[in-house]
């Protein structure tokens, strides 16, 4: 009960309340019984992609039920005269509203996460086929099978149709039903849409038709339509770990955030008209550490192109001077020039190991207004870059990704390559649909597209989510 407490000397259940210690071991708690049945469920050569992509969902189901659950009971904190009740009276209200959220909902819902995740691992399977067998719909044929489902026992379709998008099981809370591959020969093929009256009659009901969903194509281990995801984006924000970070109006406010970082900075040739691109900069590098701390070992400058050329020209000036060279500031400002690393870029990662500490994330102030919007637009819009990414945070978040993986060399690991590998064996237009074309770039394009779109759009899709996933549990804190 100690989060309920925290929201009772807080008045209120909010979304920031979400980052403190007992709010969060509470929620991880939830994470951990749902963890458990997804790991007592899921194969040793299961889906890597898989694995990660239900622990994602599983995450983000855990936060928004803590959220709603301490919501629950903080209805209770004041008396019908709107005077805050005794401590007392409010904790034995809040008791109540725990056993329903803890105790009575939550073994379903570890059921409906076990269940969905042993029915996915299945699906994964089943997709291997293809239509080569059909499906079969069968429930557990005991006195305890609930009469509506009853009705679908025996539908065989083919995998591939439309039915099973919304009637693969399971199909409702405590569902015990599953699908079977069954030879084409064997039983005849059951009438289409017959069978999908039959699935919409036993879900016509408001709290069943969320079940309208396949675990197995959507990777989700709850129905994606389920009450505890009507939120707004400031407690989605707080559920997935986002630190609020007020946009400044100068430059030279901006200056002092980055300073405080302790990295090298200059955004010569900004203004505080374009001041989006430094405000933008900060918000990733700083929600990028207090998630993924050990990028900042590679990031040893963030400014823009014309500020990296200058401090660059003033350390070529002092080596030369420290080697008894000639030199002259043009020429030096040159050789400065030469080693940007795509200077047409809108921003960009450079490791290059001879920049003599400037390496980092580098934005160009010669992108104007809307061009580069209206071009990220209509790249998303051609699948170019992820959904949802379409803004000028994406493009920082895709490159800061690039100096996490330098940091970490997250694209050599084992969990990593079997991500890629299987994602890669179903082809550049499963990428190009499910992530984007310029993820079939290479395995490192592949993670700063997947991260960019984790990070930017608030419902990733499988990819995204579990490469996601795999980065928060490998590398997130370190």
């Amino acid at each position: 009960m100690e989060a309920a407490k925290k929201v009772y000397l807080n008045g209120e259940m909010t979304p920031t309340l979400m980052t403190d210690s007992a709010v969060r071991t509470l929620s991880d708690e939830t994470l951990r019984i749902f963890d458990d049945a997804i790991d007592g469920v899921l194969r040793e050569d299961s889906s890597t992609i898989m694995r990660y992509a239900l622990m994602h969902h599983a995450r983000m189901f855990s936060g928004f039920k803590t959220y709603h659950s301490l919501m629950g009971a903080g209805l209770a904190i004041k008396a019908k005269d709107g005077d805050k009740r005794p401590m007392e009276d409010f904790l034995s209200d809040a008791e109540k509203v725990n056993r329903a959220y803890n105790h009575n909902y939550l073994y379903a819902e570890r059921n409906q996460a076990a269940a969905a995740a042993q029915m996915a691992d299945k699906w994964h399977d089943i997709e291997k086929d293809g239509d080569k067998y059909n499906l079969q719909y069968r429930t557990a044929n005991d006195d305890k099978v609930r009469e509506e489902h009853a009705r679908l026992h025996g539908i065989t379709l083919p995998p591939s149709d439309p039915f099973w998008d919304k009637y693969y099981p399971p199909n409702g809370w405590n569902c015990r039903c599953t699908a079977v591959q069954v030879r084409r020969e064997k039983y005849p093929k059951s009438d289409p849409e017959r069978a999908m009256q039959l699935g919409d009659g036993c879900t016509e009901s408001e709290k069943l038709s969320i079940f309208r969903y396949n675990a197995g194509k959507s990777m989700e281990l709850f129905p994606p339509k389920h009450p505890y995801y009507k939120t707004t984006d400031e407690v989605a924000d707080a559920v997935n770990g986002n630190i609020s970070v007020n946009a400044s109006t100068e430059i030279d406010e901006v200056t002092k955030r980055i300073k405080d970082l302790g990295i090298e900075h200059s955004f010569e040739g900004l203004t505080d008209d374009n001041i989006e691109f430094a405000n933008t900069v900060c918000e990733c590098l700083l929600q990028f550490r207090s998630k993924f701390p050990k990028v900042m070992d590679k990031i040893q400058y963030v400014g823009t192109t014309n500020g990296q050329v200058t401090l660059r020209t003033k350390a070529l000036i002092e080596k030369a001077k420290r080697e008894g060279k000639r030199w002259t500031e043009s020429g030096m400002r040159a050789q400065a020039l030469a080693a940007l690393d795509d200077s047409t870029a809108c921003a960009y990662y450079d490791n290059d190991e001879l920049n003599m500490g400037y390496r980092g994330i580098i934005v160009n102030p010669d992108y104007k207004g809307q061009n580069y919007l209206d071009a990220l637009a209509e790249d998303v819009e051609m699948k170019e870059h992820p959904v949802g990414c379409n803004t000028l945070k994406y493009v920082i978040d895709h490159e800061i990704a690039h100096a996490l993986d330098d940091a970490v060399n997250i694209c050599s690991n084992e969990e990593y390559v079997s991500i890629y590998n299987e994602i890669s064996a179903k082809g550049p237009e499963f990428i190009k649909k499910n992530l984007s074309n310029y993820a079939n770039t290479d395995k490192h394009e592949c993670y700063a597209e997947a991260i960019g779109e984790y990070l930017n759009n608030r419902k990733p899709r499988v990819i995204a989510a579990a490469m996601g996933e795999f980065t928060r549990q490998n590398y997130g804190k370190i």
